[in-house]
């Protein structure tokens, strides 16, 4: 629908992403690469030297069955890897562990946003954007990408990160216990809503978006607490539509808040956690996303 709240500067957790669009298109010299295999990873690689992280707590994660497929999932940011571990331990009682990866600057990764990604779940018959969170469609999907010689999958996202099917491949480096905290959150005052034509929106709201995306709802939250719902009306007069738009917005408030002030964590974190677990359950609007022709 959008990209994140867009805590403080405007814009949401895409803006945040190590990388930049000419990244996304850069090949390694003198590599075979796969159709579709993620040119990213190797910039991201050297930015990181190697290392990845991965939120745990009594050695589980988060208890996801698997939205890139069937394996061992790792991010590029420790705080999104700290932000899962805090979550891990609520549900395992345990305490929130990050543990650091050494993973092979040659792994094979399927871009979780390629036209082979969409393919292959439409052929599972989902929609290609759904993020499918079931254990049996988790395996399917990591036998058809294993089978057009995948090691995993990266996403741009962040918080989806990257999902390894051979466990082995990589190497746990060192892991750490987290303190028990608390972060304190700013006075968010009462959302206010406003409700834009078509064109407006998307002239006010064209750089959270990709040029083929189209947006329908975002949230504003200034650094002084102010909180501002926009939602784009497309002119049919769907007023029932615009108002589960609206709730969507809303909702993700509410989980973003939890976030910070309950679970400790930083709000550009909580930005991004929150968008993830807020999935689009409006009808028309997460299908209408067109695959980039220069992806």
């Amino acid at each position: 629908m959008r990209r994140g709240l867009g805590f403080g500067h405007g814009k949401g957790y895409y803006n945040m992403l190590p990388l930049d669009s000419h990244i996304h298109r850069l090949s390694a010299k003198g590599v075979k690469t796969l159709p579709d295999q993620a040119k990213f990873y190797n910039p991201l690689w050297q930015k990181n030297k190697g290392k990845f992280y991965r939120g745990t707590s009594g050695g589980k994660g988060v208890g996801m069955s698997g939205v890139l497929g069937k394996g061992l999932y790792v991010t590029w940011t420790e705080g999104m890897a700290s932000a899962f571990a805090n979550i891990s331990k609520e549900k395992n009682n345990g305490k929130a562990v990050v543990e650091e990866y050494q993973l092979p600057k040659d792994l094979k990764l399927l871009d979780a946003q390629s036209k082979t990604m969409m393919d292959t779940k439409r052929g599972l018959g989902v929609s290609p954007l759904d993020k499918i969170d079931d254990p049996v469609f988790a395996y399917a999907l990591t036998d058809e990408i294993q089978r057009k010689g995948f090691d995993g999958v990266i996403s741009d996202d962040v918080a989806d990160g990257i999902v390894i099917f051979n466990p082995e491949k990589i190497k746990k480096v060192k892991a750490k216990t987290l303190d028990a905290k608390k972060t304190s959150l700013l006075d968010l005052k009462t959302p206010t809503v406003e409700i834009l034509s078509a064109k407006t929106f998307d002239n006010k709201f064209k750089d959270d978006y990709k040029e083929w995306e189209q947006g329908y709802a975002t949230t504003k939250i200034h650094p002084d607490g102010t909180t501002k719902v926009y939602v784009r009306d497309d002119g049919n007069n769907d007023y029932s539509r615009e108002g589960r738009l609206l709730m969507h917005e809303l909702k993700e408030i509410e989980i973003f808040k939890d976030l910070v002030k309950n679970k400790g964590m930083s709000p550009d974190i909580a930005d991004e956690m929150a968008h993830n677990m807020n999935p689009v359950t409006v009808e028309g609007v997460s299908k209408t996303y067109e695959i980039d022709p220069n992806n």
